[in-house]
Order: structure tokens, then C-alpha cells, then sequence
């Protein structure tokens, strides 16, 4: 899930708040060391997949919301995983507890970040 060490690591988000997808790319794209890049963003899990696929430079992390309209993120989150195993998925929600984070973990995410944390930078 590390890009190359002379690379940024590439950062995909998506969330169906605008807002919200462009907080993160701000927090991303000028977070310290500048490791990371936001790649793009997108208002659904659908066609999560695709988009992957269809990017000459896929992202290494999906930063992927638990709770948005159309396709269910899980289900994708674990489509990605089969098709795409060099993309990794960290689940962004401001869902919370043990029973939520098992539940993240054991469908394949590499991490969970809840949003109601403030970002350590």
C-alpha cells in the first residue's frame, strides 16, 4: 500500500460531502513532509472499481466514507480489495465504537479514521 519512496503516497477520497472531500484534499495536499497526494475525489462508492482501474497511476489508499447514498461501501471496499490489491481502503466515519470498527476491519479495511477526531498532523 506504500508508493515507491521517491513518490508520493496517492490518496483517492470519497465521500458524498463536498465539503468534506475538500477539507481532506486540503489536509492531504498540505499535510507536513507533503508524503501524500489527494489524486481525486468522488460523491459514491459506484463505480469505485472502475475509477481505480482506470486511473494510469491508481491510487495507493482509498479514503472511503462507511455511510453514503448508492452503492453500499463495504461492498465495494471488498470488490476493490479482489480486483485491485495493491489500493488499500481506510474507512472514514463518524460511526464509532469496538462493534463498528470490527465490523470495518474484518471486511478488508487497512484502517479506520473516525471524523470526529481532529487531524493529527
Amino acid at each position: 500500500m506504500v508508493a515507491a519512496s521517491d513518490s508520493k503516497i496517492r490518496v483517492l477520497c470519497v465521500d458524498d460531502v463536498e465539503d468534506v472531500t475538500s477539507a481532506l484534499r486540503m489536509l492531504i495536499d498540505t499535510a507536513p513532509g507533503r508524503e501524500m497526494e489527494c489524486i481525486g475525489s468522488m460523491n459514491a462508492a459506484d463505480g469505485l472499481t472502475e475509477r481505480v482501474r482506470s486511473l494510469e497511476h491508481p491510487p495507493d489508499v482509498v479514503l472511503l466514507d462507511a455511510n453514503m447514498p448508492g452503492r453500499d461501501p463495504f461492498r465495494a471496499m471488498v470488490e476493490l480489495a479482489a480486483e485491485c490489491p495493491k489500493t488499500g481502503t481506510i474507512i472514514y466515519s463518524a460511526r464509532k465504537g469496538k462493534t463498528f470498527i470490527d465490523k470495518v476491519m474484518s471486511a478488508g479495511a487497512r484502517g479506520y479514521i473516525c471524523k470526529e477526531d481532529p487531524p493529527a498532523l
